[in-house]
């Protein structure tokens, strides 16, 4: 009997601590929007409407560990009652990419939102600059390829395709503005043209005068 007691007790503390220490949400954001796209270095601003399901309180409503404004910074909501804010994320991000932001509200659980990292306008030539620096390369291993007795067996020739048809893609996207998938398609076809450089051991090519410097932009992990 004694046994059954202490038992009980013990479980009994267990729930009660088990309420005390888990948090009691009286709030709900109910729309925000699950993506959103930014610029690099850039803003955009989106809207969240968040609940009351308790006594009347004050609610504010943030974006954790980044920088953001919020409009209003306060609403005094009652119970029931829906407030709208209005939050701009400002985008210091160092790479273009995809990433997850976390949104809170006073006595709500936090939500995460989508971010598409885009390029911005010195993002784009670096992109059209690094393309043509590509294209150049590949002409040349293009060159060296077609002499090659052992480029078929090998599989070299068929890479070198495979490269020609992801530049092809790049001049598209590049043409219809879409640089984002542009980037991605540069990061992605790098590393197979190092592989063809490699192999045809092409020398590097020496700067022409006035030739713009070429950046790789780095891809986010």
């Amino acid at each position: 009997m004694m046994e059954k007691i202490i038992f009980e007790k013990t479980i009994f503390s267990l729930i009660l601590i088990f309420l005390i220490s888990s948090p009691a949400f009286s709030g709900q954001i109910l729309t925000y929007p699950k993506s959103i796209e930014v610029v690099r270095g850039s803003n955009v601003s989106f809207n969240i409407f968040v609940s009351n399901t308790d006594e009347t309180g004050n609610y504010t409503s943030w974006i954790v560990g980044e920088k953001y404004i919020c409009q209003p910074t306060k609403l005094i909501l009652k119970n029931g009652e829906v407030g709208n804010f209005k939050l701009t994320y400002i985008s210091k991000d160092f790479q273009i990419g995809q990433k997850i932001i976390n949104v809170a509200a006073t006595k709500a659980p936090t939500v995460k939102i989508n971010v598409l990292v885009l390029p911005n306008d010195r993002d784009k030539r670096i992109i059209n600059d690094t393309f043509w620096h590509y294209t150049d390369e590949v002409n040349e291993i293009r060159d060296f390829i077609s002499k090659d007795k052992n480029a078929t067996s090998n599989g070299m020739f068929d890479l070198t395709n495979i490269v020609i048809a992801k530049l092809w893609n790049i001049d598209c996207n590049i043409k219809n503005g879409n640089y984002y998938e542009a980037y991605r398609i540069l990061n992605d076809v790098k590393p197979q043209i190092m592989a063809l450089k490699d192999y045809t051991k092409a020398p590097a090519q020496t700067k022409k005068s006035g030739q713009k410097t070429i950046y790789i932009i780095k891809s986010v992990k």
